[in-house]
């Protein structure tokens, strides 16, 4: 029974042993930056031509967003998979710039270049999150070079107002201020005698945005042959991207539902440099990049932002570019 009972132990400890040689598990606070802006579209086509112009543009900074979080990483053998999630601090990231170019729309003139209508608020970040999840298969020809397939998801939330600032409005073609419907705006917002221009006051829009895209990708990682130093490099194309917003025009309680989705729509560069002073932690440093092209989508219009949203003909899009700097301190735990 003795012998039996020591057999079994011996097993479980050689099992647990062979776990843990394959087995990787690190955590790694992090706090970082992103400095770029998101954008969302309104189109329309031209009167005369017939051709697909924007009709508005609005564009949300984020200089800077600063965020907080951390990254775990969990590895078996040379299969690898990322997870990381920061929440985003609130604070004021630049402004918001709204631009109208709408003497076509209103009378059919073919002018798709005269912006009619602008306005800049400050924008500020209410909250947010961004989180993804990654896996890759690592193969490892050498001590010092390795290379990869990735896949995986990423997701982004953040919410902004608009607040105070100017707007300025061109007259109609009659010469006089410009009114919605009735009297659309003609001339330039800055043409000299023919536009009204003023402050604003408090919340003027309300912007609520999701960003969710699904990656492939390939990298690889140069390292010291002590592995103090390693540097590792991503390159992802979006295969699918669905980008999901609500803009709230609060003085006139009026709210556009946009989604737009689309494929090969984003590129995205990571770059990090590690150095491990210690068996059990490292410093790291990364830089990523990303760009997206304006996806075109759907719009719809309510008079509350919970709805119900009536779709319209009209079509929206959404884009982003960006550029994000974050530091870390990894723990290897296995």
């Amino acid at each position: 029974m003795k012998k039996s009972l020591s057999v079994l132990i011996f097993l479980l400890l050689a099992d647990c042993c062979l776990f843990a040689q394959g087995f990787h598990f690190d955590v790694t606070p992090v706090i970082g930056m992103r400095y770029g802006k998101v954008g969302e579209y309104v189109y329309a086509n031209n009167r005369v031509t017939k051709q697909k112009y924007t009709l508005s543009y609005l564009e949300w900074e984020m200089k800077p967003l600063w965020y907080y979080g951390g990254n775990i990483n969990i590895g078996f053998g040379n299969f690898y998979i990322t997870g990381n999630l920061k929440g985003v601090i609130p604070s004021d990231a630049g402004f918001l710039q709204d631009s109208d170019w709408a003497q076509d729309n209103g009378y059919g003139t073919g002018n798709t270049t005269t912006k009619t209508n602008y306005s800049k608020h400050t924008n500020v970040l209410n909250e947010g999150f961004l989180t993804d999840v990654i896996m890759k298969y690592e193969i490892k020809p050498s001590k010092i070079f390795s290379f990869w397939p990735l896949a995986g998801i990423s997701y982004d939330y953040t919410s902004f107002t608009g607040k105070d600032g100017f707007a300025s409005y061109g007259y109609g073609a009659n010469g006089r201020p410009s009114s919605g419907q009735t009297n659309p705006s003609y001339y330039a917002w800055d043409e000299p005698g023919l536009h009204s221009a003023g402050n604003m006051h408090g919340d003027v829009i309300s912007y609520l945005r999701s960003d969710f895209h699904f990656w492939l990708g390939l990298g690889f990682c140069l390292a010291t042959p002590n592995n103090v130093f390693a540097f590792e490099f991503n390159v992802m194309g979006a295969l699918y991207s669905v980008y999901t917003d609500i803009d709230g025009h609060l003085a006139r309680n009026l709210y556009f539902f946009d989604q737009s989705q689309g494929t090969l729509t984003a590129l995205k560069i990571q770059a990090a440099l590690t150095m491990r002073p210690a068996k059990r932690f490292a410093l790291q440093a990364g830089v990523t990049g990303m760009f997206t092209k304006d996806v075109e989508g759907t719009l719809a219009t309510s008079a509350s932002e919970k709805g119900p949203y009536k779709k319209t003909t009209t079509k929206s899009g959404a884009d982003a570019v960006w550029v994000d700097a974050n530091f870390g301190c990894k723990i290897f735990i296995f």
